[in-house]
């Protein structure tokens, strides 16, 4: 009996931390979905119906915002300020740069300011996501 006792106090300190990496799992997972539907929705050819819509600042607004999220959940995740500029950043250039051969897409340096200013634009925001983030973890703690 000791030893079973013993057991299910090991296993019952190790229970919220494997909880917490399912949490940080989810939140990863979250992170790539976002990317790649934000990689997809910039390579995908828009309907005749969207384009229309998305014309001149309308367009670079919808970037600043896409770009805003993506970078809030890279820096909640990683808590590291470099690296989430260098990920939204770099995906900036490179889909822009890509949109620049597609035939349906052209590059668009409004569209590229939109999302470089919605990928520094986490900055200020940054003690509100850390506060959020603990929230979320000790919530489920």
């Amino acid at each position: 009996r000791l030893v079973l006792f013993s057991f299910y106090l090991k296993f019952k300190c190790f229970r919220p931390l494997n909880f917490m990496m399912r949490i940080r799992s989810l939140h990863y997972a979250a992170n790539i979905v976002y990317t790649l539907a934000l990689v997809y929705g910039s390579l995908m050819k828009p309907s005749a119906s969207l384009s229309e819509l998305f014309l001149g600042y309308v367009s670079s607004i919808i970037h600043f915002a896409a770009y805003l999220i993506l970078s809030c959940l890279w820096y909640a995740y990683t808590l590291n300020v470099r690296g989430t500029i260098l990920i939204s950043l770099t995906l900036s250039f490179i889909l822009e740069f890509i949109q620049y051969f597609l035939p349906f897409r052209e590059l668009s340096f409004l569209d590229l300011l939109g999302n470089v200013i919605g990928s520094l634009m986490f900055l200020p925001f940054r003690r509100v996501l850390v506060l959020l983030r603990s929230k979320l973890y000790e919530r489920f703690r």
